[in-house]
């Protein structure tokens, strides 16, 4: 009896103590069955992560790909040693290349086949070693054609953790066009503060210039009839001679400081023949040089509207300039041809502001003393000049400035002490298929060298001594 009750109390532990571990394994599959679905569920999370972190790198890369390649700057990679790692379309595009591609084919050595001076990029790459920050700097290349063109280059150095170097990269923007802007914008700013300068002073002068002839022209008028009345024989004659002579020559200078006044010269363009005036100063210029100066010409035909005075007037005052320069000795040069004149033709800014077309050109060289680079920015300023007091009014080169200007033209001068100079004027010319048959005809209002006036004016004091100087002439 004994024995089965404790057979039946061993059974009901052993039961119970089952029941435990069956709960307790039911628990742990539970757990086990738990953390393998947090496991699941969180390498599900990781997966998408990553992959969401790969679709954002891949957007990225692609975004980069696009602006890289797309840029309108020339964005590189390179080493310290110029050796060139990467570089985008607009870089290749810019040294004249059709691709990235064929520039790291063709271009074995960046710093001569690309730089203009290689020595600067030993000074940019030090400054780029040694900077915290971005280098910006201004520097000259070389394109595939020779051609050159000045870029902003804006470079920095890449380096690891641990801060070695590992490259170079950056991004050049070609600004050879901006600098041409600014330069064209600085020659147009000048020549606008010189018209300025230039109607300011003509104003002021030919005020003057008036008040002094109105006061000069009795001086001259009463002289002239107080010759009128003295005898030959009279000593006083020599004296009021050179009083008239003297007021010639003011009038002379008045008449300069009247041509630098655009408001106060009025002038008549006709058709003219170019050559013969230029022919007809010389002539008359030659018989009042020394021996010791020789003329060389070389006149060709050309057809203008011009004032015929006015330009005798450049060519006299030219050649005045140069005998000066000459100083009594040497060779007076003056040519006279047709050119057309091309767009590239006028990068001289002294041309500005000229068209292409047909120009007639007027040279006068000499092989005289020259004209220092300083003075050469000032010498058609009214006024200025080198000579001596008393040998040069300053107002020769300005007189020419200005009819040039007046006549739609342009004046270059290029001089070294010690050379000479050679002053050259460009005046609008009559293109071909306007001229008439490569000949001059004598109409209306068209000028010849020749004409000279048919009569020569006088002045009296009053119809008795004005009948007394006809009858005399």
């Amino acid at each position: 009896m004994e024995t089965k009750r404790l057979h039946k109390y061993a059974t009901l532990e052993l039961e119970r103590r089952l029941e435990e571990r069956t709960a307790q394994l039911a628990e742990a599959n539970e757990r086990l069955r738990r953390e393998k679905e947090e496991r699941r569920q969180a390498e599900e999370e990781l997966r998408l992560q990553r992959a969401l972190a790969e679709n954002r790198l891949q957007d990225s890369e692609n975004r980069y790909g696009t602006l890289f390649d797309d840029a309108v700057l020339g964005i590189f990679q390179t080493t310290h040693d110029a050796r060139i790692l990467n570089v985008n379309p607009a870089f290749a595009r810019m040294f004249g290349f059709d691709s990235p591609q064929e520039l790291m084919r063709l271009v074995e050595n960046p710093v001569n086949d690309l730089w203009v001076d290689p020595s600067t990029r030993d000074e940019i790459l030090r400054m780029v070693l040694k900077a915290t920050e971005p280098v910006h700097v201004e520097n000259r290349f070389k394109r595939r054609d020779g051609s050159l063109f000045t870029c902003n280059i804006h470079a920095w150095a890449v380096r690891d953790k641990q801060g070695k170097l590992l490259h170079i990269e950056g991004w050049l923007e070609d600004i050879t066009e901006r600098k041409r802007s600014e330069k064209e914008k600085k020659i147009i700013e000048k020549h606008l503060f010189l018209a300025q300068k230039m109607e300011a002073v003509g104003t002021l002068a030919g005020g003057i210039a008036n008040d002094l002839n109105n006061i000069l022209q009795p001086v001259v008028g009463y002289t002239e009839m107080a010759l009128n009345e003295l005898p030959e024989s009279n000593p006083l004659r020599y004296d009021l001679e050179h009083v008239l002579k003297a007021c010639r020559r003011a009038e002379e200078l008045l008449g300069q400081i009247l041509a630098v006044s655009r408001s106060t010269v009025e002038y008549q363009r006709t058709r003219i023949d170019f050559g013969s005036i230029v022919k007809e100063a010389l002539q008359s210029l030659r018989s009042s040089l020394p021996d010791s100066i020789e003329i060389r010409e070389n006149i060709e035909t050309g057809i203008a509207m011009a004032d015929p005075t006015q330009i005798r007037q450049v060519l006299i005052n030219l050649c005045t300039n140069a005998v000066q320069a000459l100083n009594g000795k040497g060779i007076l040069e003056v040519t006279f041809s047709n050119v057309t004149m091309a767009k590239t033709d006028l990068a001289n800014r002294s041309l500005f502001p000229l068209q292409p077309g047909p120009y007639l050109k007027l040279c006068v060289s000499d092989t005289g003393c020259g004209i220092d680079k300083e003075d050469l920015e000032r010498i058609f300023d009214p006024y200025f000049t080198t000579r001596e007091v008393g040998k040069g009014s300053g107002l020769g080169l300005a007189v020419v400035n200005a009819i040039v200007k007046r006549h739609d033209g342009a004046i270059t001068v290029k001089s070294m002490p010690g050379k000479g100079s050679r002053f050259c004027v460009y005046i609008p010319g009559i293109s071909a298929e306007n001229k008439l048959d490569g000949h001059v005809d004598r109409e209306p209002g068209f000028f010849n060298a020749s004409d000279t006036p048919g009569y020569l004016p006088t002045k009296c004091a009053g119809p008795k001594r004005a009948g007394g100087v006809i009858w005399k002439r």
